[in-house]
């Protein structure tokens, strides 16, 4: 089975928990971070499991992918709990000045890579994704709604949204709202068991 997370940060999370708990059946962890400066702190949390990790902007493909792109973060040198955490990381700057802290003082841009999702699974030969995860910061709907299903063969999906914001789910998937992630999960009628680990 394959497990993609896109916007990892510093991977100490649900994902984490999970991985944790379903290992032995994980072919493929794929973990995705533009910021560097997290990858120690992924490194130090994953150093029990074998996953790739991309350090690429997944972007939709409504965005012209010219191999760079401009993204917005707050500047700090090294990964810190609590302040450095760069959690609030965007290729929108209404989103990160809005939302990120100390974004007036500390705010700042840089070009980082870019791939759209289908450039990242061809990247790491996947052409089956049982579990996506996905906080990137504003632009989660528009990933998932370009996602191909047939393609995938996806069986858990879960994004970071608004309770209130209405998706085209496809048939054959039920839906949950998870208060505590604040991010909506659909998922197979088979694979409704593994929901419980995500917490």
């Amino acid at each position: 089975m394959n497990l993609v997370q896109l916007g990892t940060n510093s991977g100490n999370d649900h994902v984490l928990q999970f991985v944790k708990k379903h290992n032995l059946k994980l072919d493929n962890i794929v973990l995705v971070e533009p910021i560097k400066q997290c990858l120690p702190i992924i490194q130090k949390n994953y150093k029990d499991y074998d996953f790739k990790y991309d350090s690429s902007v997944i972007i939709p493909n409504s965005i012209p992918n010219v191999g760079e792109i401009d993204f917005y973060h707050t500047n700090h040198t090294v990964f810190d709990y609590n302040d450095g955490n760069f959690e609030v990381s965007s290729i929108k700057e209404d989103h990160t000045s809005r939302r990120a802290t100390n974004y007036k003082t500390l705010g700042t841009k840089s070009k980082l890579p870019t791939l759209y999702f289908d450039q990242l699974c061809n990247k790491y030969n996947l052409n089956t994704i049982d579990f996506l995860f996905m906080d990137i910061e504003g632009i989660d709907d528009q990933i998932f709604n370009e996602l191909d299903f047939k393609k995938y063969d996806f069986k858990i999906i879960m994004w970071e949204c608004q309770q209130r914001d209405e998706y085209k789910i496809p048939p054959g998937f039920k839906t949950k709202w998870l208060e505590e992630l604040r991010s909506r999960v659909i998922y197979k009628e088979q694979y409704e068991n593994y929901i419980q680990d995500i917490k």
